[in-house]
This record gives C-alpha cells, sequence and structure tokens, in this order.
C-alpha cells in the first residue's frame, strides 16, 4: 500500500520458505505475490507466479471463492498479454487467442452475482476487452450499462470513490467520440480526484482494483492513440 514494493517481494519470498507448497497459505502467498508485481508494474513477473497457482494440482482444494480470484487475477494477465504488456513463450502466444471472455465469465458465477464489489472487475475488464478487440458499438452499450450499475450500486462517498471515478473516465470515451485530446483534456480533472485517494490494500481494495486504476485508464488511452492510426 505503501509503494514500497521490492521491500514487498523480498518479505513475500522469505514467508514462502516457511509454507508446504499448495497449501491454502501458499496460494495465500502467491496471490500478494501477484498482486504486489500487478501494483508495481511488472506484469511479466505476476504471470509467471500467477501462473504457478491456476496450473498447480491443489488448486481445486482452496475454496470455489479462492479459486475464482485466480480466474479474474487470470483475465486480467490474459488482457494485458493481449496488448503485448507480458512476455510469452511462442507456445503461450499461440495460446492466447484461444481465450475468450464468455467463457471466462462463466467461470466466475459467484463474483458475477455479488453486487456489493466483487463483481466490480469482472464488469470493468469486459469493458476493456471490447475496447482492445475495437469492438465500438458493443463498448459503447457495455459502457451505458456501467453508468446505469454506478448510479445504482456505488457509493462513492465511501469505498467506492475510486470506482466511481474510473467508471466516470470510461464514460467520457464515447461521449467525446473516442477523440483523445478532448478525452484526455475532459479526464484531467477526474483523475486529480481519482489520485487524490490511495488504494486501501488493508481494506482489500485490490479484490475490485485488481490493477490501480491510474494503470487501467493509461492502458485504455494508449489503446485510443492505436485506433487513431488505424
Amino acid at each position: 500500500m505503501l509503494g514500497r514494493h521490492e521491500e514487498a517481494r523480498i518479505t513475500i519470498r522469505q514467508g514462502l520458505e516457511l509454507i508446504i507448497t499448495g497449501s491454502p497459505l501458499w496460494f495465500k502467498n502467491r496471490e500478494l505475490a501477484t498482486i504486489n508485481a500487478l501494483y508495481a508494474g511488472n506484469y511479466s513477473e505476476a504471470w509467471q507466479i500467477a501462473k504457478s497457482a491456476w496450473q498447480h494440482e491443489r488448486l481445486s482444494v482452496i475454496s470455489p471463492l479462492d479459486q475464482e480470484s485466480w480466474r479474474v487475477y487470470q483475465g486480467y494477465l490474459l488482457y494485458l498479454a493481449k496488448l503485448g504488456k507480458i512476455d510469452l513463450s511462442p507456445r503461450e502466444k499461440g495460446e492466447i487467442p484461444r481465450f475468450r471472455l464468455s467463457a471466462w465469465l462463466n467461470d466466475l458465477p459467484l463474483y458475477s452475482q455479488d453486487k456489493r464489489g466483487a463483481n466490480i472487475p469482472i464488469l470493468i475488464l469486459q469493458t476493456l476487452f471490447l475496447l482492445q478487440e475495437n469492438r465500438w458499438d458493443e463498448f459503447d452499450k457495455r459502457v451505458e450499462a456501467l453508468r446505469k450499475y454506478r448510479q445504482r450500486n456505488l457509493d462513492p462517498a465511501s469505498e467506492h470513490f475510486r470506482t466511481d471515478c474510473f467508471i466516470r473516465l470510461l464514460e467520457i470515451i464515447p461521449a467525446y467520440g473516442y477523440d483523445l485530446p478532448k478525452i484526455t483534456e475532459r479526464a484531467r480533472p477526474l483523475l486529480d480526484k481519482l489520485r487524490s485517494v490511495s488504494v486501501d490494500i488493508l481494506d482489500r481494495g485490490f479484490e475490485v482494483e485488481v490493477l490501480p486504476y491510474e494503470q487501467q485508464w493509461k492502458l485504455a488511452t494508449e489503446m485510443l492513440e492505436s485506433r487513431i492510426s488505424l
């Protein structure tokens, strides 16, 4: 939470030496390591750590909710891979196109039904995948659905402040016709608001904000830059 990611990395590794591989504590340690790498922007490291967890033979032993947490991380990491942000082996590069968002969503029944916050990263990632795949009309509809969700379910005065800001940022994209200079100008005050409040990891904010929203917005604007060059 303090941004001292290298110190956190060392402490997590020290803890790993005291844990039996494949135990629930091992999976929790790997989760913390994945979160730390994602927040540090070390996406390739996060990919390798998370892959060791979701490919482990004892993944089915941990609770269904914890299993779904790993699928959420997997979805975000596959999104980063599709954006070329992760160093992949030739075989992994061949497997990435096989990812299907619909199949991923079907594997998240507990998260998808929780409107208290657990479904937020799923709804946001759906939207970002549509932007990445240049599915503009579907992106517009998904952003409108997010706007309604924000109005009905989020409390911007408390724990949903940052999520409210980020969804409002996404709303700017279609509202300004995908015009990046206009979007950038309109987004500036919202970004300032977003940055005024940090992620509260002690309150498990990372479960909602798998990637810091600042990073997610930067990736979204990079996709818009790519769209301009099409």
